[in-house]
């Protein structure tokens, strides 16, 4: 569940964002100027997390790709700033700017594992976030579904269930076995 901290009135730029970010225990996105606080994810999740990260970064580490990271905040757009933190994220080394602040580059590659307190509506508007700031493809990992659907637009998605394997243009040579996340 989100709850949103900043009023109306009163929007944030990301630089602002970075301070109260960096605060402890805070865990939250901004989305159009506008603080949402996140809650933390479950066991379930970071075990996803986990499996697909270990998958992606080995592959991507033993060729020499790029990076694969988790819940890294990246800047999607400016007046008003929107900065979000997709569960796991991959960018080709030739785009890859290391900084100690949010990304002003975007990922490759956004993933986004449905919580328990995220509605299906919010994380499609994510994904139409990230394929506007120019993110080349999008998954979605359904853990109640057991699936990932996979998103180029907004308005074509290509699903891939439990018994089947993910590949994708962004990583070439990658077969993914969707059951091999849920373990």
């Amino acid at each position: 569940m989100t709850v949103e901290l900043a009023t109306q009135q009163n929007t944030m730029t990301a630089e602002e964002f970075w301070t109260l970010a960096s605060k402890d225990e805070f865990r939250g996105e901004l989305v159009h100027g506008k603080v949402v606080e996140m809650v933390p994810p479950c066991v379930e999740h970071g075990v996803i997390a986990g499996n697909l990260i270990e998958a992606l970064g080995g592959f991507v580490k033993a060729r020499q790709l790029g990076k694969v990271m988790a819940e890294v905040g990246f800047i999607l757009s400016r007046d008003p700033d929107s900065v979000r933190a997709p569960d796991v994220s991959f960018i080709r080394a030739e785009r890859l700017v290391v900084t100690k602040r949010f990304s002003e580059v975007p990922p490759d590659l956004a993933v986004e594992i449905i919580s328990p307190s995220d509605t299906y509506s919010g994380v499609l508007e994510k994904a139409r976030m990230y394929l506007n700031a120019g993110v080349q493809e999008v998954w979605i990992i359904d853990p109640d579904a057991k699936s990932i659907e996979v998103r180029r637009t907004l308005h074509e998605a290509k699903v891939y269930q439990r018994e089947e394997t993910v590949e994708t243009p962004l990583l070439p040579g990658l077969s993914l076995p969707v059951a091999s996340l849920f373990e």
